[in-house]
Order: structure tokens, then C-alpha cells, then sequence
């Protein structure tokens, strides 16, 4: 009795170092080519994908200069707090027209209402030959792509939440809004589905079958000794998980 309760403890201790903190390549083993060729990629330029969806609001525009000094506002933060780099977004093409137009070495948005009005002009005169589509055709829908560092889906939850509350208090909310998507954002989610879909189907399997058999003897403590035994597998293999 003592070895087996000991066993037990063990066992639920190990529970604590499950780790369910996976990167894009965690699946593959530490001598793989393609992980390696991945490291290296991650490091000098990063690994993972990083998009928003830019949604304006109230018949706001993404060519709204307001807008466009929101979304730089939030690029400088991504850059500087969240580590995304090669950002692309809708700012880039008046920055990038500010500087071959008006000779500009400095890598920013035109200073003035003039430069910004003539720049505008230019962009929507349809004459520009865009190879990457970053807003829809009415103007309101738009992307911002990035690129980050694979640290981790829990780190990125807490960036991308420190990132949603920063939105919150340093943006006009009634005029544009951001959301995270993405491949690797979507991968993120089906790995946390998967987790909660097998810890649930685990505790209700054993369950039910605590439920049948408190039924079928019509006693309710046949539920409780039959919860004990079906349990105690779980928190074994469950221990075996946490230390391996």
C-alpha cells in the first residue's frame, strides 16, 4: 500500500511538468535537417508568421492619414515589445513613395498635408504595380504581415494579449480595429484544441463509466469506487508524460 501511494504521488507531481508549450517544429527530432535548416531561418530573420486583419470603422478608410498613423503607431510597438520584424503593412507604400518622390533618406510617413494629399493621389491613381495585396477593394479591409521569432505558443498568447490591451489604450477603437489570423496563429489554436479536447474526453470517459456502473447497481458509492480505479491509470500515464 505504501509503494503504490507512493507511486501515486509521484505520479501527480509529474503531472505538473507536462509541457504543452509547442513550437512550429516540435514534432521533429533534434538531429532533423529541416530543423536545423528552420533554426536558422528563425534566427536571423524569424521563424513564425505574423498577420492582422485591419477592419476600419464608422466610415473610416484605410488611406485615412489618422488610420495609416495608427498603424504605424502600432508597428513601432510590435517592433520594439513584441520582436516582429519585415513588417508589411498599408503604411509602407506611403513611406515608400515619400522617400522616392520627394528624395527623402528617411524612412517615414510625408510630414506634411501636401505630400500626404499628393501621395494619396498617386497610389489610388491605380498606376502603382502592387506585388503583395495588403487592402481590399473598398478601402476598409486591410493585412499586416510580420515575421517573429518561434518562442513559443504560451509566449506568444502573452505578447498577443499585452499587444490587444496596448490596442485598447493607445488607439482610436471607433476607427480601426485589429485581429490577430494567420497560419501559425491557427496552428496555435489546434494544438490548445487538441489538449482540451483529449483532457476532457478523458474525464468524461471515466465518468460515464461511473455513471453506468453507480446505475446498473443502482448504489451511489459504486461510482466513487468506480472513479478510483479508472483515475489512477490516467494520473499514471499522465505522470509517465510529465517526466519523459
Amino acid at each position: 500500500l505504501l509503494f503504490f501511494l507512493l507511486v501515486l504521488v509521484i505520479s501527480v507531481t509529474g503531472l505538473f511538468f507536462i509541457n504543452t508549450n509547442n513550437f512550429v517544429l516540435t514534432s521533429l527530432p533534434e538531429n532533423n535537417r529541416l530543423r536545423t535548416d528552420y533554426q536558422f531561418f528563425d534566427s536571423q530573420s524569424g521563424g513564425r508568421s505574423f498577420e492582422l486583419i485591419i477592419h476600419t470603422k464608422n466610415n473610416s478608410r484605410l488611406s485615412d492619414q489618422n488610420v495609416i498613423q495608427t498603424i504605424e503607431k502600432l508597428e513601432e510597438y510590435l517592433k520594439q515589445t513584441s520582436g516582429v520584424s519585415e513588417i508589411i503593412s498599408p503604411v509602407i507604400e506611403y513611406k515608400w513613395l515619400n522617400q522616392v518622390v520627394y528624395h527623402d533618406s528617411s524612412w517615414q510617413l510625408p510630414a506634411t498635408q501636401d505630400r500626404y494629399d499628393y501621395i494619396y493621389s498617386l497610389i489610388h491613381a491605380n498606376e502603382i504595380d502592387r506585388p503583395l495585396k495588403i487592402t481590399d477593394s473598398s478601402n476598409t479591409l486591410g493585412r499586416l504581415y510580420g515575421r517573429n521569432k518561434d518562442i513559443g505558443r504560451k509566449k506568444i498568447e502573452q505578447l498577443d494579449e499585452s499587444m490587444y490591451n496596448w490596442i485598447s489604450q493607445h488607439t482610436d477603437t471607433s476607427i480601426v480595429s485589429f485581429e490577430i489570423t494567420g497560419p501559425d496563429y491557427m496552428t496555435d489554436i489546434g494544438h490548445q484544441l487538441r489538449i482540451d479536447n483529449m483532457t476532457g474526453s478523458f474525464l468524461l470517459e471515466i465518468l460515464l463509466v461511473s455513471a453506468i456502473i453507480g446505475l446498473i447497481y443502482r448504489s451511489a458509492i459504486m461510482i466513487l469506487i468506480t472513479f478510483i480505479p479508472n483515475i489512477i491509470p490516467v494520473i499514471l500515464v499522465g505522470g509517465v508524460m510529465g517526466y519523459f
